[in-house]
């Protein structure tokens, strides 16, 4: 079973280190990669919404669409 880091935010970074706001749906690769679809809004309101990777091999995640920034929470 996999928790995604409990601290609500938009980061990349480690595995451990890297914040999501809310994730929707998990999916994998053939390469054993996570993707997360993830929704947030920022702080002047819009929606900020982006597919994060979760390397297999390192643990690293990484935006691939849409982008990181500050939450309006």
């Amino acid at each position: 079973m996999i928790f995604l880091n409990a601290v609500q935010g938009i980061s990349d970074g480690l595995f451990l280190e890297a914040k999501y706001s809310y994730p929707n749906y998990i999916t994998r690769d053939g390469g054993g990669n996570l993707y997360v679809s993830d929704h947030a809004y920022s702080n002047d309101g819009n929606s900020i919404d982006s597919v994060r990777r979760l390397s297999a091999n390192i643990g690293n995640v990484t935006t691939m669409v849409g982008k990181t920034g500050m939450l309006s929470l």
